[in-house]
């Protein structure tokens, strides 16, 4: 919505009637949980689905996001995934895809998150610091260890960083935050 980044979220919302709103928390003039506040005092204004978009991968800065009326949080750089499965989730929609099987030379490569609880807590604990730092050689160097330990999770992870999806590691690394591996006691 172009107006919003003039200072103006009522009257475009007005104009416009959207069902869902990408909002860039940092705007010019009115930043964007201003914006969602004034939006969400609109006589429509409950119904519509709002997603922060932001740099910034702070907890305390989601717990913002959504105590000024936003649905969700998605942080840069997002992914089409990411951007997908964000409005699946609030507009209800499914998507179809032509070819969702993986071809016989090029296999899938699923990322579970027992794999990484093999893996020694300080690598793991490395790994997460260069996901929130974003520090894509240092992402690669750290993929490049766990595969000479691991061949096949180095695969896994080294799928994901190459198309950038770094949200998928990090959801691995938390979901096996503290799980002991298979068959540990």
């Amino acid at each position: 919505m172009v107006a919003m980044a003039q200072g103006r979220p009522t009257r475009s919302f007005r104009a416009w009637r959207p069902q869902f709103i990408w909002m860039d928390v940092r705007l010019p003039i009115m930043n964007g949980l201003d914006a969602a506040r004034c939006i969400r005092r609109l006589a429509d204004g409950e119904d519509v689905k709002i997603a922060a978009i932001t740099a910034s991968a702070f907890t305390w800065q989601r717990q913002e996001v959504l105590e000024a009326g936003m649905d969700d949080f998605v942080c840069k750089p997002y992914r089409r995934e990411e951007i997908l499965e964000c409005m699946a989730r609030h507009l209800g929609v499914q998507y179809l895809y032509a070819d969702q099987a993986a071809s016989p030379d090029q296999p899938a490569f699923a990322l579970r998150p027992e794999e990484l609880t093999t893996l020694p807590a300080e690598l793991r604990g490395e790994l997460k610091s260069a996901l929130v730092a974003l520090e894509v050689g240092r992402i690669a160097e750290l993929i490049g260890r766990i595969s000479e330990r691991d061949a096949v999770l180095g695969a896994a992870l080294s799928h994901c960083a190459d198309k950038l999806a770094y949200t998928p590691i990090w959801n691995a690394l938390e979901a096996g935050n503290g799980a002991l591996p298979e068959g540990a006691e």
